[in-house]
């Protein structure tokens, strides 16, 4: 069935859309969301407020067009909702059903739905509020659900949920643990706020709510029960988590060096700066590795540049398997050249490190023709130690100048080797 929006029901009536949505606002603010733009949805409470709202219209004889606009609004529910006489405020009322009926879903005269007292009015909100609402007593039995409370726990009426929920403060989240958790903070303070956790429907899935409940005393200031509220705030939490994990994908691309998948010389210099920290709390030995791929250039000359990124593809992950411990870190510092961060670790074992990565980058046997050392890819490392000083100005800029110092002695040595230097 095609849905008539807002608009397009002042054009068929002839009422000014303001006009015709303040009639509406007058007997639900919640009718907005059915009604306008997206059109009238097929919803339990939708057809009962818009029987509410054609019953008043009717009321008002100053309407010229007052049997246009029910004629429209009708045609929206026409084997739900037939109409003897609108213009008379006739009762709404299917010939099948009666006023008022427990389980039935539109249908009862327009007057019986407006409230009259502050009783009527309290019924009315609870019944027709967008949020769960429920009392219990001390032991967990539930005394009162609003429509809305049953339809977010996958049942079909308020009467259906009282029968089946034997035991609010087990069976009021979908973990024990945290239905526990909610109520031994409730019986404590006698109130909890803004609890967030998750519902369990009866088809198996989790909803994400917000709830508060308080304590119901007696004269004697004992406690006898409880009242709550539950929010759905799935949506929220579905947009939440789609967010966080934006931001993860952005932190891991900002962090992350996209031709070789390990870590970018934004994440090396955070690092550094935090182990060099580090460091000099515990006086102990820092150690870097810096690599370089010989005669690289030369490389991308001969094979290309697309072969190029293959070999710094390979040659990267040559490098983090010899980065080994926890602590370890291995980056592409830039170009063809490799950096490796080795925190606890002293000149000895960092070069024996060195010499590990040099080894495993020779067993690829990725060829190199027209290098000037040997017939297949091979790296030059510089390494450098140091225990960090607190009160070093640029520590970590230091200790990576001496590693660049150290590569190019190896350079000038005639490459494919390690060098070192030490700071005591």
């Amino acid at each position: 069935m095609q849905y008539l929006s807002m608009i397009e029901m002042a054009k068929k009536t002839g009422i000014p859309t303001n006009t015709l949505l303040d009639y509406f606002y007058r007997y639900d603010i919640f009718f907005r969301e059915y009604i306008i733009e997206g059109g009238i949805k097929k919803h339990p409470l939708s057809k009962i407020k818009i029987i509410t709202a054609i019953h008043a219209l009717t009321k008002n004889k100053n309407w010229i067009v007052e049997k246009n606009i029910v004629d429209v609004l009708m045609n929206q529910f026409p084997d739900q909702c037939p109409m003897a006489d609108a213009q008379s405020g006739s009762q709404l009322i299917n010939s099948t059903q009666k006023a008022g009926e427990p389980g039935n879903d539109v249908i009862a005269p327009a007057e019986a739905l407006m409230p009259k007292t502050e009783d009527h009015l309290l019924d009315h909100f609870i019944k027709h509020s967008p949020i769960g609402i429920f009392q219990a007593d001390l032991n967990g039995k539930l005394e009162l659900a609003n429509p809305e409370l049953a339809w977010m726990l996958g049942y079909e009426s308020t009467e259906q949920a009282i029968e089946n929920i034997k035991n609010l403060n087990d069976d009021l989240f979908a973990e024990k643990e945290v239905s526990q958790d909610f109520f031994f903070q409730l019986f404590e303070a006698e109130e909890v706020h803004r609890y967030r956790a998750q519902i369990a429907t009866q088809d198996g899935r989790t909803e994400e709510v917000l709830a508060r409940a308080r304590v119901i005393k007696n004269d004697k200031e004992r406690y006898v029960g409880y009242y709550g509220f539950l929010i759905n705030i799935s949506d929220l939490k579905n947009a939440e988590d789609k967010l966080l994990k934006l931001n993860q994908q952005l932190q891991r691309i900002s962090r992350v060096d996209g031709l070789t998948d390990i870590p970018n010389r934004r994440c090396f210099d955070e690092y550094l700066d935090r182990e060099w920290k580090r460091m000099a709390r515990n006086k102990q030995n820092l150690s870097i590795i810096l690599c370089d791929i010989d005669f690289f250039k030369v490389y991308n000359d001969t094979y290309g540049h697309q072969a190029g990124d293959e070999c710094l593809q390979k040659v990267a992950k040559a490098i983090e398997s010899m980065a080994r411990r926890p602590a370890d870190l291995s980056a592409r510092y830039g170009g063809e050249e490799f950096v490796v961060v080795l925190p606890e670790t002293g000149i000895e074992d960092a070069l024996t490190i060195s010499e590990n990565i040099r080894f495993k980058v020779a067993t690829l046997k990725i060829p190199h023709e027209n290098s000037k050392v040997r017939k297949y890819v091979s790296l030059s490392l510089g390494i450098a130690s140091v225990v960090p000083d607190p009160t070093q100005v640029n520590g970590p800029e230091m200790l990576v100048g001496m590693a660049d110092q150290a590569l190019y002695r190896a350079k000038e040595g005639g490459r494919n080797r390690s060098a070192s230097m030490q700071k005591r």
